[in-house]
């Protein structure tokens, strides 16, 4: 064999090799990922906010000047009273205030002993019925309703689990007059009732974490898995001829596991369940 076919011969088997290196480097730089495409199901929405473990009905007194010269406060802290019960003596007998519920007193301030003249002289509260107290924005007081399920859990302790029902809702935004809210910087809030489907063991003024369930729509849906947040945008990787293409979309309710998708996808994308971190957009992928 002559000097110009061994040449020959070695220049074949580097082209070999420079191809065969090329196709396993291609091969090493596919991404295998799994796919799904968009499907209506059914979603609650999880409303989450935070509020206060609350007597129901309160009756909260304060000293009254008008009716002449203070005598006495009638009760003690934690005794229990009736309705028309004597509260607060003035030094007229004809002037006395009354409690207008049932209930114990979970606060007594004799006069001067807080430096507040704004504090109450004696709070009522009926122990009997505890709701939760909280409030919600104004974009999600229009899906807060009456009826609906609620989960609550304690900060300190988020093992413990209680139960619940939105009692009410608001009709005027915290803070408000009849003619709307107040500054126009300040976020509008709603506030709402959560009535209690068991006793709480907590004291009064206790913060609480809830979890509002919504009524269930059936929507078109993803996996919470493939949403993709890039440059403060919310997307998806879709396969498009065997690459990983990032389209933006705007997502709606989602119940933790899935999430609503108004607009960005068709019916036909193949969706990427769960991307890489890394992933871009071009990167050749293969579906299993």
């Amino acid at each position: 064999m002559n000097k110009k076919t061994l040449i020959g011969l070695g220049v074949v088997l580097l082209i070999g090799l420079a191809v065969g290196a090329a196709a396993l480097k291609n091969q090493a730089q596919k991404v295998e990922v799994k796919t799904e495409k968009l499907k209506k199901t059914a979603i609650h929405e999880e409303i989450t906010t935070s509020g206060s473990l609350m007597p129901k009905e309160m009756q909260t007194i304060y000293y009254r000047p008008e009716m002449g010269e203070f005598d006495k406060i009638l009760v003690d802290e934690g005794d229990k009273v009736n309705k028309g019960k004597g509260i607060l003596q003035y030094k007229n007998p004809s002037q006395r205030v009354k409690s207008n519920l049932r209930g114990t007193v979970i606060q007594v301030n004799p006069p001067g002993s807080t430096g507040d003249d704004r504090q109450p002289a004696v709070v009522v509260a009926d122990m009997n019925q505890l709701v939760v107290q909280a409030d919600v924005t104004e974009y999600d007081a229009l899906k807060v309703k009456r009826g609906q399920r609620v989960t609550l859990k304690w900060d300190a302790d988020p093992s413990r689990e209680w139960t619940g029902k939105i009692s009410r809702v608001a009709q005027l935004p915290k803070n408000s007059g009849v003619e709307g809210a107040g500054k126009e910087s300040d976020q509008i809030k709603y506030e709402v009732e959560i009535r209690l489907d068991q006793k709480i063991p907590l004291k009064l003024g206790s913060r609480l974490m809830a979890s509002i369930r919504t009524d269930e729509q059936t929507v078109k849906s993803v996996t919470q898995k493939a949403l993709v947040r890039k440059d403060d945008k919310d997307g998806v990787f879709v396969v498009e001829n065997n690459r990983a293409i990032w389209k933006e979309v705007d997502p709606g309710i989602s119940d933790g596991n899935r999430v609503e998708i108004r607009s960005g996808l068709a019916g036909k994308d193949e969706i990427i369940i769960n991307p890489p971190h890394d992933l871009k957009t071009g990167a050749e992928v293969t579906v299993p």
